[in-house]
C-alpha cells in the first residue's frame, strides 16, 4: 500500500516493463508509418506518370485555340 512506507515491487516491475517495452513499440510504429508513407508516395508517383503519359498521347500535337466569336455577354 502506498503511503505506508512500503514499496509495491509488482507495480514498479510493471512500470519498468512498460518503459522497457516503449522503445520496441515506438520503433514498430515508426516502421509502420514509414511503410505507409512509402506506399502512398509510390502510388502518387505512378498516378502522376500515368497522367503524364495520357496527356502526352492525347495532346501530342500543338494545341490551337480558336477565338470565340459572337458571344453575348450579360449586362
Amino acid at each position: 500500500m502506498l503511503g505506508s512506507g512500503e514499496i509495491d515491487m509488482t507495480m514498479i516491475a510493471g512500470i519498468g516493463a512498460r518503459i522497457g517495452d516503449w522503445g520496441r513499440r515506438s520503433n514498430e510504429r515508426a516502421l509502420a508509418n514509414a511503410r505507409e508513407a512509402s506506399t502512398t508516395l509510390s502510388r502518387t508517383r505512378v498516378e502522376r506518370e500515368e497522367v503524364e503519359l495520357y496527356l502526352r498521347t492525347r495532346y501530342a500535337g500543338p494545341v490551337r485555340h480558336e477565338p470565340i466569336r459572337d458571344v453575348t455577354r450579360p449586362a
